[in-house]
């Protein structure tokens, strides 16, 4: 039985908290590996063993090598591999964030229900979105880069993450760099252009790291114990939040909202994110699907053509290095967005999106 055709049921809108806990010892088989739900990912993923070979992502080494020279235009890899590690870490990460955006483009653009029978087919398609500088969700994102470093002999692992520590729906993923300054040594990686950490951040601090500014506003992380690491904006006033339901750290006279909790101990498979992805892409995770792709066509990330930060959602947003909101512009009409979407992100064409608008409505409950 196919994955898409299982999970059916979940399309009606039930309350994803329910369909955890009524699927959570679902054995359904999802290519090789059985279809888990989001509760093993933050209940059982515990494995604390670092990888020695490449996971299960099909990114070869040289095409490995190819995106690094091509794309990432560090023709000099090899070089930098043998002088500053760190230097060479952090800099890919920036370019891959200015190079690959955050998007539903790829996802909207055609029918997903094959992938829930073939997840090699899914994670060719992931991996290809990426070299094409189409990017995808997180998991396609970090599954990518995760990889693409081993080939480059840094150890790393993948971890989840979430919105709350509470929640047992932890939708995000992030890298753990092992080792890079000396042994026992660990470093989380957000290759997620939607966060702008631009750095390999070390996790060597007790309580708190030092905070930063980038986009315009500053950032700090917090230890919250046993792995936890919180990612922390600092706010304006006690009503300045995101989301109203944002956990709030009172810190020696500031307010810091928590916008990310990382559960670095505990490192995941790419199966289980995959398995994650495959389940909102297919439209079988029914409430998922539906925002994730009946909502909006969203596009977040630098766009080379103008340098500056665009992000397309209900409206458009330009903004530059700094953070300052250079323009906002409402979407009047399909074709304005096709028109600007193409402009500032040309590697989608006008075709695809016109093909992602008319099968949003898929997704719709």
């Amino acid at each position: 039985m196919s994955l898409f055709r299982a999970f059916q049921a979940a399309r009606g809108g039930c309350h994803l908290g329910r369909y955890i806990q009524s699927h959570a010892s679902s054995k359904l088989r999802l290519g090789k590996y059985s279809c888990r739900t989001m509760r093993t990912i933050s209940q059982h993923a515990n494995s604390r063993k670092i990888p020695t070979s490449v996971d299960e992502f099909p990114l070869t080494r040289e095409e490995a090598f190819a995106f690094v020279s091509d794309t990432l235009r560090i023709p000099n890899c090899h070089q930098l591999l043998k002088q500053d590690r760190l230097s060479l870490l952090n800099t890919l990460l920036h370019r891959l964030k200015h190079t690959v955006p955050v998007s539903n483009v790829t996802a909207l653009a055609q029918d997903n229900s094959e992938y829930g029978v073939n997840e090699t087919l899914f994670l060719e398609k992931c991996k290809n979105d990426v070299l094409a500088c189409r990017g995808g969700q997180c998991y396609w994102i970090s599954g990518f880069f995760n990889v693409l470093l081993r080939h480059l002999q840094f150890e790393t692992t993948l971890c989840a993450a979430g919105a709350k520590l509470s929640s047992q729906l932890k939708a995000h993923a992030a890298i753990i760099v092992h080792n890079l300054e000396g042994q026992g040594s660990r470093h989380l990686v957000e290759s997620s252009p939607s966060h702008p950490i631009f750095e390999a951040v070390p996790l060597d601090f007790d309580e708190q790291s030092g905070s930063f500014v980038r986009l315009g506003e500053r950032w700090k992380y917090f230890n919250a114990g046993e792995g936890t690491i919180k990612y922390c904006r600092l706010m304006g006033g006690r009503n300045d939040l995101t989301f109203p339901s944002s956990e709030i750290i009172d810190s020696e006279g500031e307010q810091w909202e928590v916008k990310k909790k990382y559960e670095t101990s505990h490192y995941i498979p790419l199966s289980q994110f995959t398995e994650l992805s495959l389940l909102i892409v297919t439209g079988a995770m029914g409430n998922l699907a539906h925002l994730y792709l009946g909502k909006h066509l969203v596009v977040h990330g630098f766009s080379g053509v103008i340098g500056n930060w665009v992000t397309v959602r209900d409206k458009i947003v330009i903004k530059d290095e700094d953070g300052i909101v250079l323009e906002s512009m409402a979407i009047p009409s399909d074709c304005y967005l096709i028109d600007r979407v193409t402009e500032y992100f040309p590697q989608y064409p006008a075709n695809l999106i016109e093909l992602c608008l008319k099968n949003m409505k898929r997704y719709n409950p």
